[in-house]
């Protein structure tokens, strides 16, 4: 597996996965955020906005009766996956030094801290649908 700057940065790994069902995808994905919310980290979400709103769903089921805002410690960012891939798309490739622009300062300003940073993203989706493998 190839490591990149920013897993070295965070001493973390980075891994993919592909689903044939997104409530599936979706259902792990917000436990994987739990995870880091419920110790005081950091989770990351980039995604279609209604992949965004079905995770904070399951994360207010995972956490709170009532669906109370602020069963957790940690910070939850979120992010349209279009806009972000939109910032480091050039003539319909992905550019690295704008992707560690965008992307790669908000994995870095989130591993600042020394805490648990979890985060998901489906740019690589998005780009598949397009025929961009």
């Amino acid at each position: 597996m190839h490591q990149s700057a920013l897993d070295d940065a965070c001493g973390a790994a980075h891994f993919v996965r592909f689903y044939d069902e997104d409530s599936r995808l979706l259902e792990e994905v917000a436990e994987f955020l739990d995870g880091s919310l419920r110790a005081g980290g950091v989770g990351i979400i980039i995604a279609t906005a209604d992949h965004i709103a079905d995770v904070r769903r399951q994360l207010t089921g995972l956490g709170s009766l009532g669906g109370q805002p602020s069963w957790f410690s940690g910070e939850l960012i979120t992010l349209d996956a279009e806009n972000e891939l939109a910032q480091f798309m050039v003539d319909g490739w992905p550019d690295e030094r704008r992707f560690d622009d965008t992307i790669g300062k908000i994995v870095r300003d989130a591993c600042v801290t020394g805490k648990t940073v979890n985060a998901f993203g489906e740019m690589v989706t998005l780009l598949c649908e397009q025929g961009l493998y």
